[in-house]
C-alpha cells in the first residue's frame, strides 16, 4: 500500500517518501502530539494479515524499544490506522555508509571513528540480549555531526516466521533471494531461508543455523574491511556466488592500505574468523582495541607493511607478528586490560559551537554520567540561550529545542534525559531531543541532582532549602530546613551520593564573629531522616568522584579531598587538581564529573571586564562612564552627572561602592570595608549614596555622603537580609526588600521611615517580592512577584487600596521610573528593555509592553541598567565580549594527584 502526503496514522502525518526495502516502505512523518518528524516504516500487506507472525513481531519491537544509545536509532512504538501496521522510528538525518562507499574507501582516521561507533551500539544491544541480524552499510547513518546511528536492530527477527508455520518459506523458492544480494522480509530465518544482506552475513547464517551476538561481530568486521578498501569482501554477481564466497572464499587481507595497523589486522582476522567458537566474542573488546589504535598506542605498527599474498609460510610468520603486535596492545589497554603502568593523564579541549559563547552565569557544563556527551548552556551571537549537547565522538554540539533561557543543567543516571531550569520551572528533556516537560515550578533554581529511584532534589529559589519531586513531575516537598537562628539563607546544588539515600549541598550563611562554625558550608543530607552533617568551611558546590574524593574550590583552585561517602570522614589534605577555575555569581564552580572517571572544567578567561555605556532613546551611543572594569550594580544620579557602581576588589571579589564621574572622568571608591558593598541607591538630592553592606555579619544598609567625606552611616539594621531599594522624593521615607527566612516567605517588601528608623510591613506572601520602586509623592510603588510562577511586573498604590495592575505579561523584573513618571521600563528574561506608558491619578492605566532597547546588557545579579528621570539617557552595562576559555576535559585525572 502507497501512502500520498497528507495521510495520517493515528496522530503521524505522511509528508513524502525516504525509501523502500525487504521489510517495509519507509516514509517521512510529522508526530501532531510531540511536534517532531518521525520515520514510518509500513509493514508489508501479507506480513500484517499474518496474525501469529504480527503478534510474535509486536512482542519483539516492545523489546527492541528499550535500546536506548546515542548510536542506535530508537523505536518509538508501533501505530495502527485503517487496516495499516506501522513501526514509528526516529528519524535520522544523512547519508548511509552504503551511499558514503561508493565514493571510495575511507581514511583510517574516519574508518576508525565510524567502526568504533559502531561497536559501541553493538555492545550497548548485546548486553540487553538484543543481537542485529542485518548489519551492513546500507543500515549505518552518518549523520550531518559525525555521529553514527544504527538502524533497524532486531527488526530480522522480530519479522521473522514462527518455526513450521505456512510463512516459512525454503531458500529455494525464493525468486527475489535467487536474483538479488538482498533478501526480502518476506522469508524467514529458518531452514535456510536467510533475512538480510547476503554479503554481509556471517557463515552460521548463510547455511540456516543458529544465529547469536558473533554473527553480529562477522558483519563488523565485513563492514570494517569495507570502509578500509572501499571494495566489498564477498562481491559476486548472484546471491549464489556471494553465499559461496562467505563460505569458502580466502580472506585475504593483502588488500587492506599498506599504512593499516597491524593490530587493526588481527582485529580483522578475529571478526572473520568462519568457525564462531574461534571468532572474537564479544564486540566490547573490539571497541577498547579501536579506541586504543585511534589514541595512536598501538605500538610502531601503524606503518607495518600489509601481509604478503605468497606462501602459507609466510603469512603464518606474519600472523605471528601480527600477535605479537596484539600482545603489546593487550598490554596497553586492550582486551585484557592487564596493565603494570599507570594510566596516562590526558587533556584535550572543548570549544564553544560555531557563533555561540558559553555561558557562564547559567551554571556550568555536565558531563553525562557514562561520560559520552556533554551538556552545557551557550548564547549565540544574535543573544539566544539555550542547551545544548554535544556527543564526545563528535565533531560539533548540537542545541535542544524547547530549552530557551536555560540554566543549571544535569543529567539523568541513565544518561538520557537532562534536567534543567527555565521561565520559573523545574523542566527535564530527551538529551538527544523533543519537548520538553515541566515537572513543577522553581523561580530561580540553584542547582539539581537525580536519583537512581526517579527523585530529583532541587532548590527552587536563591532562598530555598532542598526540595524533592518525582522524576515524572508532581508536588515537590522540601527535604532540608533553613536554621535561620544559624544565619542560614539557602540550601543549593544539591550532589548525590552513592547510596542513593545522602546527599551533599552548599549551606548558604551569614557569617558571624563569635561562630567559627558558621558562614558557607558544605553539608551532607539525607532523604531518609533529618540528619544532616557538616563537612568542610567553602563557598563553592562541590561533587563526588567514585574514586572516593570530594571535589571543590579553594581559593580559585579546584582541589580534591579523600572522603569516605560511607562515615562521612574527610581525610588527609586537600590536593589541587586545577587552577584558577571560574565560578557563577550563584556558588557554582565551573567543573563536572563522570562515573567513568572524566573530568570536566572551564577556567577564568582573564576576569569579567565590562563597559558602562551611555545610550540615547534611540540604543544611539552617545559615549562611555569610565575605564573597562568588573563592574556590577549600577545607578545613575538624578541629574545625570554621576554613576554609582558596585565593584569587586581582584583578590577577594567582594564589591566596593565607586562613583564615576561622567564630566570630569574620574573614578572614586566611596566605601573601603573589607565585606561587601554593593547595590547602590542615590537619594533624592543626590547628597547621598545608600548601599547594602555586610560588614555587620548579616545584611543591613548604610549611607555615606557622595563628596567621600565623613564616615559610613549605619541606616537600618536587621536580623535579615535588607536591600534599600528606593525613597520618596522629600527623602523621609524608603522601600526595603527583606529577605524574610525566618517566616519563610522568601522576599518581602517593607516602608521604611527613615526619622525613626522604624519598618512598617507593605508585602509578605508565600511568594516572593522585589525591587520596589516609590514614585516621588510616596503614593504608588513598582515591584516585582513571583507568584504567577515567574516575575512579573506590577504597579499598586502604597496604601492597598484598589489592587494591583500587572505590567509584564511574560516575565519582567528590574522596573526603573521614567519620563517623569509617565513611563515604567523593566527588563525581560532575554535582557531586554521593554517600556509602558502609565497615568498615575485617581485611577491607573498602562498601555501595552513596547520594544525599548535590545541591550545585550551583562549577565548579573542587581541593576545592569538605569535611566534618567526624564527618560533621554540609558546607561547599560554591557560586557566586553572576551575569547572564552574552552572546557578543558581530563581523562584519569586522579593520576595527578600522587596516589
Amino acid at each position: 500500500m502507497s501512502l500520498s502526503p497528507g495521510t495520517r496514522l493515528g496522530s503521524y502525518e505522511i509528508t513524502g517518501p525516504l525509501g523502500e526495502g525487504g521489510m517495509g516502505v519507509v516514509y517521512r512523518a510529522t508526530d501532531s502530539k510531540l511536534k517532531r518528524e518521525v520515520a514510518i516504516k509500513v509493514l508489508p500487506e501479507a506480513f500484517a494479515a499474518d496474525a501469529e507472525r504480527l503478534a510474535r513481531f509486536e512482542r519483539e519491537a516492545q523489546l527492541l524499544a528499550q535500546l536506548q544509545h546515542p548510536n542506535i536509532a530508537s523505536i518509538y512504538g508501533l501505530e495502527e490506522s485503517g487496516g495499516v501496521r506501522a513501526l514509528v522510528l526516529e528519524l535520522v538525518e544523512g547519508e548511509d555508509l552504503s551511499e558514503r562507499l561508493k565514493r571510495g574507501a575511507l581514511p583510517l582516521e574516519e574508518a576508525l571513528a565510524i567502526a568504533r561507533q559502531i561497536a559501541e551500539a553493538l555492545e550497548e544491544a548485546h548486553e540487553k540480549g538484543i543481537v542485529h541480524r542485518d548489519l551492513k552499510p546500507g543500515n549505518v547513518k552518518l549523520t550531518p555531526d559525525g555521529k553514527v546511528k544504527v538502524l533497524d536492530f532486531g527488526l530480522a527477527k522480530a519479522m521473522d516466521a514462527p518455526p513450521g508455520s505456512a510463512s516459512a518459506v525454503d531458500l529455494a523458492r525464493s525468486p527475489t533471494l535467487m536474483n538479488s544480494p538482498t533478501m526480502t522480509a518476506a522469508h524467514g530465518t529458518q531452514l535456510g531461508v536467510i533475512l538480510g544482506t547476503a554479503a554481509y552475513m556471517s557463515p552460521e547464517q548463510a547455511r540456516g543455523g543458529t544465529v547469536d551476538k558473533r554473527a553480529d561481530i562477522w558483519a563488523f568486521g565485513v563492514v570494517l574491511h569495507e570502509m578500509l578498501t572501499g571494495r566489498q569482501l564477498f562481491a559476486a554477481d548472484t546471491v549464489s556466488d556471494t553465499l559461496a564466497g562467505v563460505l569458502k572464499s580466502e580472506i585475504d587481507l593483502a588488500k587492506l592500505p599498506p599504512a593499516t595497523p597491524p593490530a587493526l589486522q588481527l582485529l580483522l582476522r578475529r571478526c572473520l574468523e568462519r568457525n564462531p567458537k574461534s571468532r572474537l566474542r564479544d564486540v566490547g573488546e573490539a571497541r577498547l582495541a579501536l579506541a586504543t589504535i585511534e589514541a595512536g598506542d598501538a605500538g610502531e605498527a601503524r606503518v607495518a607493511p600489509a601481509i604478503p599474498a605468497r606462501g602459507r609460510r609466510r603469512e603464518v610468520v606474519a600472523w605471528g607478528l601480527l600477535a605479537a603486535a596484539l600482545v603489546a596492545l593487550v598490554a596497553t589497554l586492550g582486551f585484557a586490560r592487564a596493565t603494570e603502568e599507570s594510566p596516562r593523564v590526558v587533556r584535550s579541549s572543548l570549544l564553544p559551537p560555531e557563533k555561540a559563547s558559553f555561558d557562564h552565569e547559567s551554571g556550568a557544563m555536565a558531563l553525562s554520567p557514562d561520560g559520552r556527551r556533554i551538556a552545557f548552556v551557550a548564547r549565540t551571537d544574535d543573544g539566544k540561550r539555550m542547551l545544548w549537547v554535544r556527543s564526545l565522538d563528535a565533531l560539533s554540539a548540537q542545541p535542544l529545542a524547547g530549552t530557551e533561557n536555560a540554566t543549571f543543567p544535569f543529567w539523568s543516571p541513565d544518561s538520557r534525559f537532562l534536567g534543567f531550569f527555565s521561565v520559573g520551572k523545574l523542566r527535564k528533556i530527551d538529551a538527544n531531543g523533543g519537548p520538553s516537560q515541566v515537572l513543577c515550578p522553581a523561580a530561580s533554581g540553584r542547582g539539581g541532582a537525580w536519583t537512581r529511584d526517579g527523585t530529583i532534589l532541587f532548590t527552587p529559589t536563591a532562598t530555598d532549602p532542598i526540595f524533592r519531586v518525582p522524576a515524572a513531575g508532581g508536588t515537590a516537598a522540601a527535604v532540608t530546613t533553613l536554621d535561620t537562628t544559624g544565619g542560614e539563607t539557602s540550601h543549593r546544588f544539591p550532589e548525590i551520593l552513592p547510596d542513593g539515600d545522602r546527599f551533599l549541598f552548599l549551606v548558604e550563611a551569614v557569617e558571624k564573629p563569635d561562630d567559627p562554625a558558621s558562614g558557607f558550608a558544605l553539608w551532607a543530607g539525607s532523604l531518609a531522616s533529618k540528619e544532616r552533617t557538616r563537612l568542610l568551611a567553602t563557598n563553592s558546590s562541590a561533587r563526588y568522584s567514585k574514586t572516593g574524593h570530594l571535589l571543590f574550590l579553594r581559593d580559585r583552585t579546584l582541589v580534591a579531598q579523600v572522603f569516605d561517602a560511607t562515615s562521612m570522614k574527610i581525610e588527609g589534605e586537600a590536593v589541587p587538581v586545577a587552577e584558577g577555575l571560574a565560578r557563577t555569581i550563584r556558588w557554582e564552580t565551573m567543573f563536572s564529573l563522570s562515573d567513568t572517571g572524566l573530568l570536566a572544567f572551564q577556567s577564568r578567561s582573564g576576569g569579567d571586564v565590562s563597559h558602562l555605556v551611555l545610550l540615547g532613546r534611540d540604543g544611539r551611543e552617545l559615549g562611555k562612564v569610565g575605564k573597562p572594569a568588573d563592574y556590577r550594580d549600577l545607578a545613575l544620579s538624578h541629574d545625570g552627572r554621576r554613576v554609582a557602581v558596585a565593584v569587586p576588589d581582584a583578590t577577594t571579589q567582594k564589591s566596593d561602592i565607586w562613583l564615576l564621574d561622567r564630566e570630569r572622568g574620574t573614578s572614586t571608591r566611596l566605601t573601603f570595608d573589607p565585606e561587601e558593598d554593593n547595590s547602590p541607591v542615590w537619594s533624592p538630592d543626590d547628597r547621598y549614596v545608600y548601599f547594602f553592606s555586610r560588614r555587620q555579619g548579616g545584611g543591613d544598609v548604610f549611607r555615606k555622603l557622595s563628596s567621600g567625606i565623613g564616615a559610613d552611616e549605619l541606616v537600618f539594621a536587621d536580623a535579615e537580609m535588607t536591600l534599600l531599594r528606593s525613597l520618596t522624593g522629600d527623602g523621609t521615607r524608603a522601600a526595603l526588600m527583606t529577605r524574610a527566612v525566618s517566616t519563610k516567605t522568601v522576599w518581602d517588601i517593607q516602608l521604611l521611615n527613615l526619622a525613626d528608623k522604624k519598618a512598617t510591613l507593605l508585602l509578605q506572601t508565600p511568594f516572593s517580592e522585589g525591587n520596589p520602586l516609590l514614585t516621588r509623592d510616596g503614593k504608588w510603588m513598582a515591584y516585582q512577584a513571583n507568584d504567577s510562577g515567574k516575575f512579573e511586573v506590577y504597579v499598586q498604590r502604597l496604601d492597598g487600596e484598589g489592587g494591583k495592575w500587572q505590567i509584564s505579561s511574560d516575565g519582567g523584573t528590574r522596573a526603573r521610573w521614567s519620563r517623569g513618571e509617565k513611563e515604567l521600563v523593566f527588563q525581560t528574561p532575554d535582557n531586554k528593555l521593554l517600556a509602558v506608558d502609565v497615568e498615575l491619578g485617581p485611577t491607573f492605566s498602562a498601555s501595552v509592553p513596547r520594544p525599548f532597547l535590545d541591550l545585550g546588557i551583562r549577565q548579573n545579579a542587581g541593576y545592569q541598567y538605569d535611566v534618567s528621570g526624564d527618560g533621554s539617557l540609558v546607561l547599560v552595562n554591557r560586557a566586553i565580549v572576551q575569547e572564552a576559555a574552552p572546557v578543558t576535559l581530563v581523562q584519569n585525572w586522579t593520576e595527578a594527584l600522587g596516589r
